[in-house]
């Protein structure tokens, strides 16, 4: 069974997800030092992190292609993309859908994510949302 919807995300500081219990103190630094960032996934409606990946734009575009590949690379989707003060990374994903992807059509929806979210993942998270059931962005 494979749904129409898929999302991923990833956080630019991990201090965030230490300080709320989901990131040991241990795992949290050796992550810190090696500045590895992970690639999460919502899997049976479960947060789970699917590949831990060096530098927060790899995360950002790997996020993007995670979500992307388990669609089965749809050639027409709607790409929804939410982040807490980070319209670069944003961007970032706009461009890499543009000049690596080049699908057939596409739309797109860049949007700051609220207060709850930017809580619990941090300034600077962003997640990616693929909806394979293209239709029109009004």
């Amino acid at each position: 069974y494979q749904t129409s919807l898929q999302i991923g995300f990833t956080v630019e500081n991990l201090k965030y997800l230490h300080r709320g219990g989901r990131l040991s103190l241990s795992k949290y630094w050796i992550a810190k030092i090696a500045d590895m960032k992970p690639v999460i996934n919502f899997i049976d409606g479960k947060m789970e992190v699917i590949r831990t990946v060096r530098g927060h734009e790899t995360a950002v575009i790997e996020s993007f292609n995670s979500v992307y590949n388990k669609m089965g690379k749809p050639s027409k989707f709607n790409a929804y993309i939410m982040h807490a003060r980070n319209e670069e990374s944003a961007q970032l994903i706009k461009e890499h859908i543009e000049n690596q992807i080049q699908p057939e059509n596409w739309n797109i929806s860049i949007r700051e994510v609220g207060m709850t979210i930017a809580t619990h993942a941090g300034p600077g998270c962003i997640g990616i949302c693929i909806d394979k059931e293209y239709k029109f962005l009004g």
